[in-house]
């Protein structure tokens, strides 16, 4: 149906045309008030919600500042403050409101848009799950920093894994009690990879040492997430049980900065936090506070959803999987305590050759087991500096344990990059053909 409309009200012909597409012309044309009228309600509802955002966006700009002020300035503080910025510019310089009443829906569509993008990132990809800190274990070293708190308890809630339980000893260590006797124990030294952080206590290291070798071996664990080579030296000096071999579990990280400045952390109210700000100054107990609660916000995960938390560290995680594919290397040109200084790898040699020592004047056979990360076990290949690391060690006449093959992606939990049952199994295996090497020296 075709029609010709000649000097009629624009109104009225979009009326006319839109009842003739839907096959419907009965009823009574709208009048030109009522056609007028149709802007003048726009107009007023965009008023309504420009008066609304207003106030609205100056409370969301103090909450958030307040908010940042108590626990640091992130991606989303920082966001949301620029956003309300933007919108109280142009609510004010809108006259009608009705632009602001279009952003409005903008920014709503597309917020839904990337809360179900984030939800969807939570439900597939273990990765994106970002993993509180440990806390409430741990207590103030002169030397190393920080130690493990004798009969504390931890049952961590990962969202992962589930419930992990860690029952630390009378000792200040990840074991049951040890007996008089050295028989063929062996010292397991090291960080949260030695430790078994989300493993359970019958998933750990030492756990399947004992299992595989059929109770041959006592497999006592030394290892405290964040110790590197200067802390597991300590360690092993402060040590006093009774054993016949010292391993010391070399990881990755063992060459970054943090490990060669202990003094630099401290525990407050659980948590392990740095002693000192980006000056060199020590922090305040309100600074102490802020990282404290920084650290309590991973508890809520639909909480990390209105952050768009898993999908950042999604991206995150692509980013540096990407490089490492493409580089593979440690971030050397990173400054501070999150960097890897080409010296380190000598400090860890000495402190390397420190254990030896410690272990040699008391009879214990000492090894190095170099636990590669899951990037590596993914490339097939060790980073650059760890294989120096390896290269001195051996250089020294230091034993290794032959841990550099045979690892993939599954031996790990992949949104925390620590060993699983499986990798923790196939270390046992390794260490107990290095033990079965020296059996007759152990006896």
């Amino acid at each position: 149906m075709e029609f010709e409309v000649r000097g009629a009200d624009p109104a009225r012909v979009a009326w006319v045309i839109a009842m003739a597409d839907s096959d419907s012309i009965s009823g009574s044309l709208p009048s030109s008030d009522s056609a007028a009228s149709v802007p003048t309600r726009l107009e007023a509802l965009g008023l309504r919600v420009r008066a609304m955002v207003q106030p609205l966006g100056v409370i969301a700009i103090a909450t958030l500042a307040v908010h940042g002020l108590a626990t640091g300035f992130g991606a989303l503080e920082i966001a949301g403050i620029l956003v309300s910025l933007g919108l109280l510019a142009i609510a004010y310089a809108d006259g009608t409101g009705i632009k602001t009443l279009q952003l409005l829906i903008l920014l709503g569509v597309s917020g839904v848009m990337l809360l179900a993008v984030d939800v969807v990132v939570l439900l597939t990809f273990d990765s994106a799950v970002k993993k509180a800190p440990l806390y409430g274990i741990f207590e103030d070293d002169p030397e190393a920093g920080f130690r493990l708190t004798p009969n504390s308890s931890l049952a961590y809630p990962d969202r992962v894994v589930g419930e992990a339980i860690y029952t630390i000893n009378a000792l200040g260590h990840r074991d049951s009690m040890p007996t008089g006797r050295a028989g063929n124990r062996v010292l397991l030294l090291g960080d949260s990879m030695t430790f078994g952080e989300l493993l359970q206590a019958d998933e750990t290291i030492d756990a399947a040492i004992e299992t595989a070798s059929g109770r041959r071996f006592d497999a006592y664990n030394l290892g405290v997430p964040g110790y590197g080579a200067e802390a597991s030296a300590i360690a092993l000096e402060r040590n006093t049980i009774p054993a016949r071999s010292a391993i010391y579990f070399f990881y990755t990280n063992d060459l970054r900065n943090d490990g060669f400045e202990l003094q630099r952390y401290r525990v407050w109210k659980g948590f392990i936090v740095p002693r000192l700000d980006a000056n060199g100054n020590d922090m305040s107990e309100r600074e102490l506070d802020a990282r404290v609660a920084r650290n309590l916000e991973t508890s809520s995960r639909w909480f990390d959803v209105l952050r768009l938390r898993h999908l950042f560290t999604a991206i995150e995680v692509a980013r540096r999987s990407h490089s490492s594919s493409i580089r593979h290397e440690l971030p050397t040109h990173v400054p501070g305590l999150m960097g890897y200084r080409p010296e380190n790898v000598e400090l860890a040699v000495a402190h390397t050759q420190t254990m030896q020592r410690i272990a040699n004047e008391r009879g214990l056979a000492f090894a190095v087991a170099a636990l590669p990360s899951m990037a590596e076990a993914s490339q097939g290949r060790r980073y650059a500096l760890v294989d120096a690391y390896l290269e001195r060690v051996r250089a020294l006449g230091i034993e290794t344990v032959d841990t550099g093959s045979g690892y993939d992606a599954s031996d790990y939990y992949t949104h925390d990059g620590h060993f699983g049952p499986l990798g923790a199994e196939k270390t046992a295996l390794r260490v107990i053909d290095w033990l079965d090497g020296h059996a007759t020296a152990l006896r």
